[in-house]
């Protein structure tokens, strides 16, 4: 990875995006069409709690998925039913493997990660907050999320003919189904790697129902209300 000697701030974050898109753009070299990654169940749990900090969505609080699509790529986490310390049991009694490369930042408490990590036995002993548990309820949030997905994908299809949003049907819907709605449409006008946050995509939802809305764009693509009343899907003409 080639970057500055001064990084700046969220290492973690740009280290991530640049390992990433290191493996995707190698993948997209030799024609490969899957990417196979580690994450285990740990890292599943340490993503759901960081996110709950935060105050995340149903979709961020569904956490990693076993598959996902990433510019062509399918990226697959095979390992999000294992604990680490199943890993590293079988590593140990079924390949006698004892030492193997460790992360040195995975011990520095300057990243959030790590220290969701240090906090693990407490919550899990004193709260029942272990992996299993919260596995358990990741699993159920993927699927209601899963569902109402399925849902908002159907919609869209049915509300967004021509280049445009039948609005007086948009406002019809449930609020949560507005901005997932929202997202399919805007997807599949613009890029679908195109990420529009959740907060964004829920303030135009209620904007385009507004009485008095003219038009907003949001990261490239313009909703515009025309004389029908309903609303114009199209990117933005950059030069």
């Amino acid at each position: 990875w080639n970057h500055p000697e001064n990084i700046g701030g969220n290492i973690e974050k740009k280290a991530r995006e640049a390992r990433y898109k290191l493996l995707y753009d190698f993948c997209q070299t030799i024609g490969c069409k899957c990417l196979f990654v580690a994450h285990h169940k740990l890292d599943q749990w340490e993503t759901f709690f960081m996110r709950l900090a935060r105050g995340s969505s149903l979709k961020g609080l569904s956490c990693m998925k076993r598959i996902s699509l990433n510019n062509d790529i399918y990226l697959n986490r095979p390992m999000l039913d294992f604990s680490p310390f199943d890993i590293k049991e079988t590593l140990k009694n079924r390949f006698g493997i004892e030492n193997y490369v460790c992360d040195p930042s995975n011990n520095k408490l300057q990243f959030e990660r790590v220290r969701w990590r240090k906090s693990y036995e407490v919550l899990a002993k004193e709260y029942g907050l272990g992996i299993e548990n919260v596995s358990k309820a990741i699993e159920r949030l993927q699927r209601a999320n899963d569902c109402l997905n399925d849902m908002a994908y159907s919609i869209s299809k049915e509300i967004f003919e021509e280049g445009y949003i039948n609005i007086a049907r948009f406002k019809a819907l449930h609020e949560e189904l507005k901005i997932r709605v929202l997202d399919f449409i805007i997807k599949s006008v613009f890029d679908k790697n195109n990420i529009i946050s959740y907060s964004l995509l829920k303030r135009a939802s209620f904007k385009i129902c507004e009485q008095y809305f003219s038009a907003i764009n949001l990261s490239g693509v313009i909703l515009r209300r025309y004389k029908t009343k309903n609303v114009k899907v199209y990117k933005e003409n950059r030069p």
